[in-house]
């Protein structure tokens, strides 16, 4: 056991969420990640039409992202850790 009477290997995580409103407000998620990094957030995932401002904002201040249907890994290679991508192509029957 350590001092603190957690187990070796017991971390400590907590999940914070900001809403704020709408698919598609940069200036509310820039607001967002920026609040979430102060108060010590490290890693980042979003549920946004255009992730692009929550992935920017967070690498820019050094944290890690998470992506979401699409990989981010072009626009922040250096704080993109994982993703869920969805390859609808795959999906839908040729058309042509």
């Amino acid at each position: 056991m350590r001092s603190d009477g957690r187990a070796f290997g017991q971390a400590r995580h907590t999940c914070s969420v900001i809403f704020t409103g709408d698919w598609s407000l940069a200036a509310k998620e820039a607001e967002a990640t920026n609040s979430l990094a102060d108060r010590g957030v490290d890693v980042f995932t979003m549920h946004v039409d255009v992730p692009k401002v929550v992935v920017e904002t967070a690498a820019k201040r050094g944290k890690m992202v998470c992506g979401y249907h699409a990989s981010r890994a072009k626009p922040a290679p250096q704080a993109y850790l994982t993703g869920a991508e969805l390859e609808l192509a795959d999906c839908v029957p040729d058309r042509h």
